[in-house]
């Protein structure tokens, strides 16, 4: 009696499980750029990982008592190394849109619907924590295996959000394009992060790094970074592509 009892549950499980899923297939979605404040370009980020953008839908009912908290609920997908994003697969609603976890300060959530089978472009300005002005890395043409790296940084606070320096760094790597704090070659890059004191800032910087070998293609960078920085992310100059 018992093997029969177990035999109709684990049936009726089965059939339950073999349902039709009556909800359609999520066929809306949303692209744009974060554009730097400081220059008007598409912001400079890391790859992979520079940051995410944070969705919430807001349209299902009873969504009036987590509207306060931006995280209840909340979904999140990264954006890309030019500052672009994508997210193809989401349902038509309305929802919360921002950006986060970025190296740059709070960005004001901004409410959007999206329609069934439409991908609207939703853009953004964001003020990075670290801007870069005269950057230049070359080689040194007095050493076939150094490379000479002069930069200028300046920090962006607001009334609200503050913004301390904390350090620099050259990366560079042979290995990828996408050089930065998660891919670079330690016999090329800066040993360790160079501490920034407020009196640099707006001043210009020299680095000298060695190692390059002849013959081989590589990839290098500043990067530089606040303490109010998510998760300790760097602000980043352009890629610069040497041969050697």
């Amino acid at each position: 009696m018992k093997k029969l009892i177990y035999f109709l549950m684990a049936s009726s499980l089965l059939l339950a499980s073999c349902e039709n899923d009556n909800y359609d297939e999520p066929d809306a979605g949303l692209q744009g750029t974060l554009t730097d404040e400081m220059t008007g370009k598409p912001l400079v980020t890391e790859q992979p990982n520079g940051f995410q953008i944070r969705n919430k839908e807001i349209s299902w009912t009873g969504t009036d008592i987590v509207l306060d908290n931006p995280e209840l609920y909340a979904r999140y997908f990264w954006g890309r190394a030019d500052g672009t994003f994508t997210n193809t697969k989401m349902f038509a609603a309305t929802y919360q849109i921002t950006p986060v976890n970025g190296p740059f300060h709070t960005v004001p959530i901004r409410e959007v619907t999206l329609q069934s089978g439409m991908n609207p472009p939703v853009d953004f300005n964001v003020l990075p924590y670290v801007s870069f002005r005269d950057v230049s890395i070359v080689k040194d043409p007095a050493n076939s295996q150094r490379v000479i790296a002069t930069f200028t940084v300046d920090v962006n606070a607001t009334a609200d959000e503050p913004a301390t320096i904390r350090n620099y760094r050259l990366f560079a790597t042979s290995r990828s394009p996408y050089v930065g704090a998660s891919v670079f070659d330690d016999d090329v890059s800066s040993t360790t992060d160079v501490a920034l004191k407020p009196e640099q800032l707006g001043m210009p910087i020299t680095m000298r790094q060695t190692g390059f070998v002849p013959g081989k293609t590589y990839y290098l960078r500043i990067g530089a970074r606040c303490k109010e920085s998510p998760q300790d992310r760097y602000n980043l100059t352009e890629i610069v592509k040497i041969e050697f």
